[in-house]
């Protein structure tokens, strides 16, 4: 497992999507019952050419689940 740390170039920042973990899951439960529409959360997460701190925290998360999905 360190090996494979020393070779990323861009280690995943887990901490932020520890921060955020509580906002992440409000997310996803808000996108699958349907009361919050994609294009509005789009908006959300993105204030003018930089993401928020949600925005870069779920960007974290996918990283994760792309590396797992890479891995198997």
């Amino acid at each position: 497992m360190l090996r494979l740390y020393r070779l990323s170039h861009h280690p995943i920042r887990t901490q932020l999507i520890v921060e955020h973990w509580d906002n992440l899951l409000r997310l996803a439960g808000s996108l699958s019952t349907g009361i919050v529409q994609t294009k509005s959360l789009i908006r959300t997460l993105q204030r003018g050419d930089r993401p928020t701190k949600l925005g870069r925290a779920l960007q974290e998360l996918g990283r994760v689940i792309k590396t797992l999905f890479v891995l198997n």
